[in-house]
């Protein structure tokens, strides 16, 4: 067995590519055979050789390529038996992982409980206790949790500053940030920005 893992910001994808993909909730596992899976087999085969080759014009041609097989594996998914009637056929546990993928392309937004519920079919009360139980952590605290690591990976990696950042993660106000980046880190945006500086000069 060859396995290609390709894992990638949704940054890269242009807002059309991005909306035929993500519009709605879904999980696709996709089978290949003859010519089809030959030409897949290409498609990744020169995304990983790009990926190396690291040559002028290569982020772009990854991008493409990225672009191509996400478009394919939309169009063959089309192609397939129709889903299984009713959303009823699901399991509790496909539902809460569903919540997941939805949680991870959304977390940015102003999102509550309820919202993502409604996503995977499921009352606020009871999609609440279950993700508790599943996942071991409340669903307000996954979600903080998750826009803390995205502005944590923006400072350092970027210049922007804090006002863009707590922004840019979803939270509504500076304060609660700072706050929960505190609790969480130990020590407030600015000083985990500092000191990530300081020990790249020392390095």
């Amino acid at each position: 067995m060859e396995l290609f893992d390709v894992v990638f910001l949704a940054d890269v994808l242009k807002d059309e590519v991005y909306r035929l993909l993500f519009h709605d909730l879904k999980s696709y596992r996709l089978d290949f055979a003859g010519d089809e899976l030959n030409l897949m087999e290409q498609e990744f085969q020169r995304l990983y050789h790009e990926a190396n080759l690291n040559q002028i014009g290569s982020a772009l041609i990854m991008v493409g390529t990225l672009e191509r097989i996400l478009i394919d594996l939309l169009r063959h998914s089309l192609q397939e038996a129709p889903e299984p009637a009713g959303d009823q056929t699901m399991t509790q546990q496909q539902k809460l992982n569903m919540s997941l993928v939805y949680l991870h392309h959304h977390f940015r937004e102003p999102l509550t409980l309820k919202e993502v519920a409604a996503q995977v079919h499921l009352s606020a009360n009871y999609f609440s206790e279950s993700f508790h139980s599943s996942y071991g952590i409340a669903f307000q605290q996954y979600l903080q949790d998750l826009r803390l690591r995205f502005a944590q990976s923006l400072l350092i990696s970027s210049d922007f500053p804090i006002s863009h950042i707590y922004a840019a993660a979803g939270f509504q106000t500076l304060s609660h940030f700072e706050r929960a980046f505190k609790h969480k880190f130990g020590l407030t945006p600015r000083q985990w920005r500092q000191g990530k500086h300081e020990a790249g000069k020392e390095q």
